[in-house]
């Protein structure tokens, strides 16, 4: 159960990055002045002090399974082993090239040890330092540089002396005692090396992230604690707490600037005639809303989980579904079922038309705006999110072409991932991609302010991730989004919200768009 809550964390972090990409909006763990503060906390005794970043694979080899040894401090002794054989049949290759039978030859440099003609110190300075690194850091385990470079010091130290004393003269084949020596010396520096270079710095961010995911205890996160952490401190009193650290500087405007009005919204004519890769998007938004509402309709899905199983007091109307595609060994979708406070009009002008508001209400989203828009219904937006885990989960980049459309009475909001010329991949951040999702607001009858949401998820985590940690991870992804988002549903209908007020809202076009509350 440890590993499944230690690999779990990781995945979530993760997926706060990538699930949420081609709605615009997503969820990482809390930025709380608690969580900025681990930067400044090491956990483990490296002299390494590089932050860089860290891959998922690199992140689940520094995590303790079960209360086992983690991967990097597995091949670390493993490493530290091969020194010792490595020295020992080195040595005897050497010893075997005098010409004296084996017997003969361990006589000489054994019993009648001498530091001037023989090299069995060599082994012995091996067989010294696998006692003493093994004992430390695969028995007692400690996190600690201190022991590494007695051991390497000590080793240097002791090579320097031998290289003066030896007899070289005398030596039959000198060429293979020099190899025997250096190499005793590039190892010692090599496990100097991998330690802290590599083990504790992996082992340190692998906790600094449980630590991060499990803000309120040492102890591993369980499956009954939020993904998404706890946003509610922006919401307080039913009130939207508005800070500068809640928005996000804007892009620089292109050169050409005509294209842009003063609120930020790009401007466009929607009556002008599009051009025929404008005309490709429109087809492929469309294609991809009618393959998500089809998919939505179709009979098939299983019940995974209900809202109040997810934790003490979740929302019984919330429930996830989920389904194969092609097989029961295709890919796996997902189906969330809920209820939102807001009328299916005004939710879709929220997340879909004013984009760039959306990391005003969740700040762990970088940058949200569109990079294109083809026509009033369809659109390429772009969005960055925050690094997730202290740092150890990097940013993720989204280019996702948008479609929105009524059918059957439902707003729908669909999109999937693409690729822009304006947008290619980039070194700084991971490119995300999603399939063809959507979300759905239904009305519900003689309640005007309300809306049955719907949400598709097709993604992809790419990384190492066992299915059984995916399920469970996108499951609990999902209920923390729909209450998150219920959450500024709550102040949107506040005294200070908008629809209180019958505040205008507009829409991409510059229109004030009738509120529905």
């Amino acid at each position: 159960m440890d590993r499944d809550r230690e690999v779990r964390a990781a995945v979530e972090s993760m997926m706060s990055g990538n699930v949420l990409g081609n709605q615009g909006v997503y969820s990482q763990p809390n930025r709380s002045s608690s969580i900025e503060g681990l930067s400044s906390i090491d956990l483990s005794h490296s002299i390494n002090t590089n932050r860089g970043e860290y891959s998922n694979e690199d992140l689940f080899s520094g995590c303790r399974q079960d209360g086992r040894m983690s991967v990097v401090r597995r091949f670390f002794c493993l490493f530290v082993t091969f020194d010792l054989l490595f020295t020992v049949f080195m040595w005897l290759i050497c010893i075997m090239m005098i010409g004296d039978d084996i017997y003969s030859a361990l006589v000489k440099q054994v019993v009648n040890f001498s530091i001037h003609t023989s090299l069995f110190d060599i082994v012995a300075a091996a067989a010294a330092r696998f006692t003493l690194l093994i004992m430390f850091y695969a028995l007692l385990y400690i996190n600690h540089w201190i022991i590494i470079a007695i051991s390497t010091s000590g080793t240097c130290a002791f090579l320097i002396a031998k290289v003066f004393l030896y007899h070289w003269a005398d030596a039959r084949q000198p060429a293979f005692h020099v190899v025997l020596i250096l190499t005793s010396f590039v190892m010692s520096w090599g496990e100097a090396w991998f330690l802290d270079f590599r083990v504790l710095p992996q082992e340190s961010h692998a906790r600094r992230f449980l630590y991060v995911s499990n803000p309120g205890g040492t102890n591993m996160p369980s499956e009954r604690d939020p993904l998404i952490g706890n946003h509610h401190n922006y919401y307080s009193d039913g009130r939207m707490d508005v800070t500068s650290g809640n928005f996000y500087s804007p892009m620089d405007s292109p050169e050409v600037s005509d294209d842009e009005r003063g609120d930020g919204y790009l401007k466009v004519d929607y009556h002008r005639k599009l051009t025929p890769k404008e005309e490709e998007y429109k087809s492929k938004g469309k294609e991809a809303l009618t393959s998500a509402w089809r998919l939505i309709k179709s009979d098939g899905w299983r019940l995974e989980k209900r809202g109040s199983e997810d934790k003490e007091g979740g929302d019984p109307y919330d429930e996830v579904f989920s389904m194969h595609l092609g097989s029961s060994k295709g890919k796996k979708i997902y189906l969330l079922k809920g209820r939102v406070e807001l009328s299916p009009k005004f939710l879709l002008n929220e997340l879909f038309h004013r984009i760039d508001n959306v990391p005003n209400w969740n700040p762990t989203l970088i940058e949200s705006y569109r990079i294109q828009v083809v026509d009033d219904h369809t659109d390429i937006s772009y969005q960055v999110t925050a690094e997730g885990g202290g740092g150890i989960v990097s940013s993720r980049d989204f280019v996702n072409l948008r479609h929105w459309d009524v059918v059957e009475g439902s707003y729908i909001s669909a999109g999937l991932s693409i690729t822009h010329p304006e947008k290619p991949p980039v070194k700084k951040y991971v490119r995300g991609e999603n399939g063809p999702g959507c979300w759905a607001m239904s009305p519900i009858p003689g309640e005007s302010g309300s809306c049955k949401f719907q949400w598709l998820l097709d993604t992809n985590l790419k990384g190492w991730l066992t299915p059984y940690v995916v399920d469970g991870a996108l499951t609990v992804a999902m209920f923390d989004y729909i209450r998150h988002l219920r959450i500024y549903a709550k102040w949107l209908n506040s005294s200070q919200g908008p629809l209180s007020h019958r505040l205008p809202i507009e829409n991409q076009d510059g229109e004030q768009v009738a509120v529905e509350s």
